[in-house]
């Protein structure tokens, strides 16, 4: 498997942890550094502040995430697409998606970017 087709491997893994909430997989996936920036939110920095958003933060209740557009250059990835869902207090949502991505040596997040178009979650 090429590096390209493993850090593909790896992003569509890290989406389906995320929307079967397997938050434990997901920590794993992060850096010990790493840094997550979302939205208008301050950046989460260390993997055990991302996985504390997973956790307890996060407005989203559930939902899946489909991928559009996914172009890897050496060790970043950008990420276009959808979720379709549901937020804690009840609304459903479709909502567009752009994930930025750096990674490790050894394949693990180290930074990541995301933004919403027109919603804030």
């Amino acid at each position: 498997m090429s590096k390209g087709e493993r850090l593909e491997s790896a992003i569509r893994n890290h989406y389906q942890l995320v929307d079967d909430q397997r938050w434990n997989e997901l920590r794993a996936a992060y850096a010990r550094e790493a840094v997550y920036q979302r939205g208008t939110r301050l950046p989460m920095k260390g993997a055990a502040a991302i996985d504390r958003f997973y956790r307890s933060e996060r407005i989203i209740a559930g939902g899946r995430h489909t991928i559009t557009t996914l172009v890897i250059k050496s060790r970043y990835a950008e990420v276009e697409g959808r979720f379709s869902g549901t937020l804690k207090s009840g609304e459903a949502v479709e909502i567009d998606y752009h994930d930025y991505y750096e990674f490790t040596r050894l394949g693990r997040i180290r930074r990541r970017i995301s933004t919403f178009p027109g919603r804030e979650v």
